[in-house]
């Protein structure tokens, strides 16, 4: 597979990575529910590292005026832009077809503005906050993902 096809069908990985509030306490967040039933469902991670241009990718259309006026040299074309939902307030870019016929058949989801109170602006620190999905205070060695399964699956 060529990289420009894998980042068109996975760039939706990069938009749909929450942040997960830290699990240092006993309480999971209530969308993670699935994972405790026997089902062939598959969780897939992928953490692509480096800039994405979110605003390139998911393109806020109810404020394309904005939007170009910010970004002349690189923003979208409206007549470009693919439609991902009714209220016509969000789209993507135009090379990620293949996201939009996921999103279609509910097979993926959007998770726009993510981030933490206080954010740390070290790129490095927030990273850390990021991977380890530890309060901004609060510094861990584990990442959130393999905490969450070394609890529900600790054997």
């Amino acid at each position: 597979m060529k990289r420009r096809n894998f980042l068109s069908i996975t760039g939706a990985g990069a938009l749909s990575t929450p942040l997960i509030p830290s699990m240092s306490s006993n309480k999971l967040p209530g969308w993670f529910d699935w994972f405790s039933y026997d089902t062939d469902r598959v969780l897939v991670i992928i953490q692509m590292e480096g800039g994405n241009d979110g605003l390139n990718t998911l393109i806020p259309l109810d404020q394309h005026g904005l939007y170009t006026k910010a970004r002349s040299t690189v923003a979208i074309p409206a007549n470009k832009i693919l439609s991902v939902n009714t209220t016509n307030k969000t789209g993507l870019n135009p090379g990620l077809d293949e996201v939009r016929g996921l999103y279609n058949e509910g097979r993926i989801k959007f998770i726009q503005s993510v981030g933490y109170p206080t954010p740390n602006y070290s790129h490095f620190r927030s990273t850390d906050i990021w991977m380890s999905g530890s309060d901004a205070d609060e510094i861990l060695s584990t990442g959130w993902a393999g905490r969450y399964l070394n609890y529900e699956y600790p054997n």
